[in-house]
This record gives structure tokens, sequence and C-alpha cells, in this order.
């Protein structure tokens, strides 16, 4: 994962550049006990300052912490492989970059050779059941086709 690999990287250039100018004081901590690590806010303040060029682009954070001006690529496995199909950025949102067309193919595709099982209820006028003389039997309406059993606006 190229946002891992990156966090790694970031990480380890801000101890190295704490490391160089001050000593950092290694010391073990325990998730259920109150406190701090007494070198965390150097660590952050470190954090902050890396400008770093990744796997995943530039990476720079604002005051925060966050991680600011970055863009992801969106992919989905189309035929057994990874295909671009938008991209995302904090200022836009979600951008598909695939047409109309390759959008559409992907779609019979992905439904070549599903059987889809479509199930309803009786909610009139939508989906009723048609009304048959006395000597269609029970048995004879089971083995009816949905369109011969069934009317209204479905």
């Amino acid at each position: 994962n190229a946002l891992m690999y990156d966090s790694v990287q970031v990480f380890a250039k801000a101890l190295n550049n704490l490391d160089s100018l001050q000593t950092v004081e290694l010391m073990s901590l325990s998730c259920d006990a109150a406190g701090a690590w007494p070198d965390g806010e150097k660590v952050l303040g470190y954090l902050k300052e890396v400008d770093h060029v990744g796997l995943s682009g530039e990476i720079r954070f604002d005051n925060d912490g966050f991680r600011t001006d970055f863009q992801l690529d969106l992919v989905e496995k189309v035929r057994g492989r990874l295909k671009k199909t938008g991209i995302w950025n904090m200022e836009a949102g979600v951008n598909y970059t695939m047409s109309a067309s390759e959008a559409g193919t992907q779609m019979i595709e992905k439904l070549a050779n599903k059987t889809l099982r479509v199930v309803t209820v009786l909610n009139s006028p939508y989906v009723m059941e048609k009304v048959f003389d006395s000597t269609v039997t029970a048995e004879a309406k089971a083995r009816f086709s949905f369109l011969e059993r069934y009317e209204g606006f479905c």
C-alpha cells in the first residue's frame, strides 16, 4: 500500500531530522497507562515540517497535522487488472474519468453470465394478482409466468 509506505518514510525522515539536532530519548509506554512520551511533541512538530515526495505524491502537512494538497487515484479491477477510473482531491471530491460508454461496457461485462433475482410483494396498483375465473386451479396459477399471473405498473 503506497500510503502505508509513505507514512513510514515520512515518520523515519522526521525522526532522523529530530535526532540530527537533538537527543531523542526512547522509552517503553503502555496504551493503558496515563502519561505521554516526553519527546512526542517534538516528533509531531518535525512531522509537520517534513516535505517529502512519496509513492502517493508530494507530502505536506498543515499546522494541525493534516495532509494537504494531495490527490488520490481511484482504481477498479477490470478484467482481472487494476484500471484508473477517477481521481479524488479535497477541493473537488471525486471525479470519475471513465466515459459513459466505458462505464456501460464495464457494467455489461460485470453482469454477463449472472442471474439476477427480482423480489416483490403484492402492492396495489403496482403489483396485483390477476383475477381468473373459477376454472383456473391454484396448481395452474403456480405454473404461470410472472407476466401471466400478475398485472399492474410493474
